[in-house]
């Protein structure tokens, strides 16, 4: 099987993008960003060769809650969806716990 997986799909190497984004809650202790635009998207499948490229909607958010004033809890999603396929796209989500000690 290539590097491509069951369906095909792989996670771009490169991403390319232009947008605009805000924060919608703006507090002390938490934070909540969106954002969104266009983007260009590049993969390059190295077992084959072969190489795709294509013009995307970037769209995503982040949340930063300040539980504590040593703890902290972070998240970031983020989707791409190619323009003539919209029911292609890559999901990332991130999530993390901070402490400073």
């Amino acid at each position: 099987m290539d590097n491509k997986g069951a369906l095909g799909l792989r996670e771009p190497d490169f991403v390319s993008s232009v947008g605009a984004g805000c924060k919608v809650i703006d507090r002390k202790t938490v934070v909540l960003a969106l954002d969104g635009g266009f983007a260009e998207v590049f993969t390059k499948y190295h077992d084959t060769g072969e190489s795709t490229a294509y013009a995307a909607l970037k769209g995503g958010g982040g949340l930063v809650w300040k539980i504590s004033e040593t703890a902290e809890f972070n998240e970031k999603v983020e989707l791409i969806t190619e323009l003539s396929d919209l029911g292609r796209f890559f999901l990332r989500l991130e999530a993390g716990l901070t402490r400073k000690f």
